[in-house]
């Protein structure tokens, strides 16, 4: 396992759950398949589980799926699917949770994925997490995708905005760097 991810799952794997997907699941009344993407820790995986909901655990990393196997054992609810988001095969789903984890997929595939979750996506299903904004410190990596309130407007235009916040701040990331963060939170429910 690449020492900077073993290092990053360790720190992160004891924090609190993301205060996004709290939200997202007071629209929900009853557990089905949800996707985790960007599954890191397995924090949010685990607190799904324990929910009773099926859940695709999605990374890019391996080391990210190994780290989540590891922490939670043999669970038929739990679904580890090891690629890249715009390659994945999305079955009928209740939940799309993404906290920052969005921006990390490619410009170019941005829109097919989007698109992709939103069919996988049944009525009155509820997607969540975090994009990137234009201000924030990483937005001049050409391999991630960062959005403006125009583009919000379009990604959202097939939603019922049940939460919304847009947040600027300087803040350590999880490895101990300093970053000015430029960050849109949501919880969207299709119509």
């Amino acid at each position: 396992m690449n020492k900077k991810w073993e290092r990053y799952y360790k720190i992160t794997s004891g924090r609190k759950v993301n205060s996004i997907l709290e939200q997202a699941l007071e629209y929900i009344d009853s557990p089905g398949v949800a996707y985790d993407m960007g599954a890191g820790a397995g924090v949010e995986v685990k607190h799904l589980l324990r929910r009773n909901w099926t859940v695709h655990a999605v990374d890019n990393e391996e080391s990210s799926l190994n780290f989540i196997k590891k922490s939670i054992g043999s669970c038929k609810a739990l679904k580890l699917d090891l690629v890249p988001f715009h390659k994945l095969k999305m079955e009928r789903c209740k939940l799309i949770f993404g906290s920052a984890s969005f921006p990390f997929c490619h410009p170019k595939h941005f829109n097919k994925f989007w698109n992709q979750m939103r069919k996988s996506l049944q009525k009155d299903g509820i997607i969540s997490g975090t994009f990137f904004g234009y201000k924030d410190d990483w937005s001049s990596t050409p391999t991630m995708s960062f959005q403006n309130e125009a583009k919000l407007i379009e990604l959202f235009k097939d939603y019922e905005i049940l939460f919304f916040d847009e947040l600027e701040e300087d803040k350590e990331t999880a490895l101990g760097s300093m970053k000015h963060w430029h960050i849109y939170s949501f919880v969207l429910r299709k119509i």
